[in-house]
């Protein structure tokens, strides 16, 4: 009897069990918090259509959603005494290696500089994106933008940004130097000295000097 009651209780323990680890016991705000870990509320969140797609300087680096690939070590002959992996990396600035100082590399483009060879220079690292001082949005961002809006800082990026044909800029340099006209070169008359008169007095020491006196005796003693 004792064994028939026991098979009888785990029967009944059997399906609960197997309930709570399906979760159907649980309570109903765990499963509301459940949804909510899975969900992100979408309520206030940007459209694409107006959000800002382009990474600025100083936004995060995170990437949400990327796989991260194994990247095989470098092997002992492939490094500079054991530590530098080759080739080297040099400052764009000094041209010296990581060796003097830690290296920063631009998140726009491969150059890299020592925090002390900036101009501010940096005293940590920064934690988001950085951008070299070699790129033109540095440059718009401090004298051409007039006001704080996105639009119009993307805006002078798309207008002065972008690759430049060097052979536009060379035909552009010849077609300035054949011209008929050239910038800088009109053959001015500059306006006369002002001059004055020399007295003859003057012009007469001039023209006959005085004779200069003997040098005094000196008495040199032996």
């Amino acid at each position: 009897t004792s064994s028939k009651s026991s098979n009888r209780s785990n029967r009944t323990k059997r399906p609960a069990a197997h309930m709570e680890a399906d979760g159907e016991l649980d309570h109903p705000l765990k499963t509301l918090v459940k949804a909510a870990r899975l969900m992100n509320p979408m309520q206030f969140d940007v459209g694409k259509e107006i959000s800002c797609n382009k990474p600025l300087p100083g936004s995060s680096k995170r990437v949400y959603g990327k796989v991260t690939k194994n990247v095989p070590k470098k092997l002992a002959h492939e490094l500079d005494n054991g530590l530098v992996p080759l080739p080297a990396k040099v400052c764009f600035s000094c041209n010296k290696s990581c060796r003097v100082a830690p290296l920063i590399q631009c998140d726009y483009c491969p150059l890299l500089f020592h925090l002390d060879c900036l101009n501010p220079p940096l005293t940590s690292l920064p934690t988001g994106r950085w951008m070299c001082p070699n790129h033109v949005e540095n440059f718009l961002d401090s004298h051409l933008l007039k006001s704080q809006s996105l639009t119009e800082r993307l805006r002078l990026w798309d207008r002065y940004t972008g690759l430049v044909d060097s052979h536009a800029v060379k035909v552009d340099f010849l077609n300035k130097i054949h011209r008929k006209h050239p910038m800088f070169r009109f053959r001015r008359k500059l306006p006369s000295r002002l001059s004055i008169s020399v007295p003859p007095a003057v012009k007469y020491f001039y023209q006959n000097p005085p004779t200069l006196l003997p040098d005094p005796a000196r008495n040199v003693s032996c």
